[in-house]
């Protein structure tokens, strides 16, 4: 049973695991990206890829490109933009305890950096899950009352590799993957050991087995152990289990992509910065000897290393003859060759936002856009997080559920997310308004549309109190409908006859 624990993973989960693993550290960025997704050119040498020879040696301040190269993180800024516009706006959770709105988890996280951590996980992995736990590891039922109460802990799609769903819905046992790093004792190396913990449903009861891979493992493994309190597995699929592609593929292998296009760039640009000198054969002929007997042999060897590079250090002048003048000169790329990685990079990172449905937070793609595809792009942008918000707000009611099932004293409330979504441009907008509001013939009711709008935007842009907000919405509500516009004061009367000017 322990190998089979240890090794077993749901088909979906073996078809998904390298893209998630991958669309994770795309997530993060940083070096550990690079490492993974940066590509060895063919027949790269390896003094161009690590910054060393063929024998391994080390050449003194050489540093290869692998590690010069740095990621752009467009994947991160697309799952940030995502968390920016949904949790711009709070949930409201009437009826929630204050302790745990504050600490969800038991660890000092607020229930609101909690969601936005599985908004992360379900827009880069497209699932998680979450278990509904006692603080601390108690599995009796006295031990539990004496606790502080449910917590929730997040898994991510990578730490979940087998489970199965019953008939009735419910899961009829999950297998769980976790380390343990034990650095317990300060004269003993620190040791990790890999942990698979089986919850499975039986009889209306829930049993739980650990097992370590590695044997030498000191700690306490439970064992076919009932956990009291439990009638069925306390975890809540968040998301959409299914071994199809999921769109954040796209933008990591575009990222990848423009990682590598900008490393090749920089390869260039490092190149280039050197002009390569291009001298005729007899020339170095006749420079042979006098560099040979000065410092240019070794072992009895020529050494035209040495040669070259003394002929290059442009200390040494040589003559050169009447048909060959002229022949001496310096290799230069074109300037076409230079811009044409740059202007393919450019056109990748302009396509992974237009993938993620998020063209309008690219400021060069909305410069070329047109009217009908920037209100596509705000469509599909406000559809993505009301879809996303009902999303979670679902698995939030069914968490509160099974919270309230497993402990009677925990606090139930009422999750209700947003819905509604104001993806707009703001300097279009702010234009639209001005352009409406310095219109001569503008009536009462007009002139107050343009003010609320301008509250709206001022109310997105700048995040004012809503206090303030609705002091401002009143103050207008209460204009009188015969106010006159600022326009319509500095308007001619034509009633009135001009004045004649006056004569000095």
């Amino acid at each position: 049973m322990k190998d089979l624990i240890l090794s077993r993973s749901h088909a979906v989960y073996s078809s998904r695991k390298s893209q998630i693993a991958l669309n994770a550290i795309a997530f993060r960025g940083g070096r550990k990206y690079v490492d993974s997704r940066l590509w060895r050119q063919p027949n790269e040498t390896d003094l161009s890829w690590t910054g060393k020879t063929s024998t391994e040696i080390t050449v003194i301040g050489t540093v290869g490109r692998k590690e010069r190269a740095c990621c752009v993180n467009d994947a991160g800024r697309v799952s940030n933009k995502i968390s920016q516009y949904l949790f711009k706006k709070k949930a409201k959770r009437e009826g929630i305890s204050e302790t745990f709105e504050q600490d969800c988890t038991g660890t000092g996280t607020s229930i609101t950096s909690f969601w936005m951590d599985i908004c992360d996980q379900i827009t880069t992995c497209q699932w998680c899950w979450v278990q509904i736990d006692y603080i601390g590891q108690s599995t009796t039922l006295a031990e539990k009352l004496k606790s502080k109460g449910i917590v929730w802990r997040l898994w991510n799609a990578l730490s979940v590799p087998d489970w199965r769903f019953g008939s009735d819905g419910k899961l009829d046992w999950i297998v769980l993957e976790s380390y343990i790093y034990d650095n317990e004792n300060p004269t003993i190396a620190a040791e990790s050991y890999r942990i698979r913990t089986l919850f499975r449903r039986m009889e209306g009861k829930v049993y739980c087995w650990e097992f370590a891979e590695n044997s030498s493992y000191k700690g306490e493994l439970r064992n076919g152990v009932e956990v009291t309190g439990y009638t069925e597995i306390p975890f809540i699929l968040v998301g959409k289990i299914s071994d199809d592609g999921w769109w954040f593929d796209d933008i990591e292998n575009m990222q990848a992509q423009c990682l590598n296009l900008d490393s090749l760039n920089n390869e260039n640009l490092s190149k280039g910065s050197y002009p390569q000198l291009v001298i005729p054969p007899s020339m170095v002929e006749a420079l042979e000897m006098k560099i040979v007997n000065m410092s240019g042999t070794t072992n009895g060897k020529v050494d035209y290393g040495v040669i070259r590079e003394l002929v290059r250090g442009l200390e040494f002048p040589f003559i050169e003859s009447a048909e060959e003048k002229g022949v001496c000169r310096y290799i230069y790329p074109g300037s076409d060759l230079t811009k044409s990685i740059p202007e393919e990079l450019t056109r990748k990172r302009s396509l992974l936002f237009d993938t993620a449905g998020l063209a309008l937070f690219n400021k060069e793609s909305r410069q070329m856009q047109t009217a009908e595809s920037k209100q596509f792009d705000h469509l599909d942008t406000a559809s993505t997080l009301s879809n996303r918000a009902l999303l979670m707000q679902e698995a939030e009611v069914r968490l509160v559920g099974m919270s309230k099932t497993i402990d009677r004293d925990f606090k139930e409330y009422s999750p209700v997310w947003p819905q509604d979504f104001s993806i707009v441009d703001m300097t279009q907008m702010t234009a639209a308004i001005m352009q409406v509001g310095n219109q001569p013939d503008l009536t009462p009711s007009m002139r107050k549309m343009v003010l609320v709008a301008g509250v709206h935007m001022l109310e997105e842009t700048c995040k004012f109190d809503s206090d303030l907000v609705n002091e401002a919405m009143q103050e207008i509500a209460d204009m009188k409908a015969d106010a006159p516009s600022d326009v319509n004061d500095s308007a001619i009367d034509t009633n009135t006859k001009p004045k004649e000017d006056v004569k000095v």
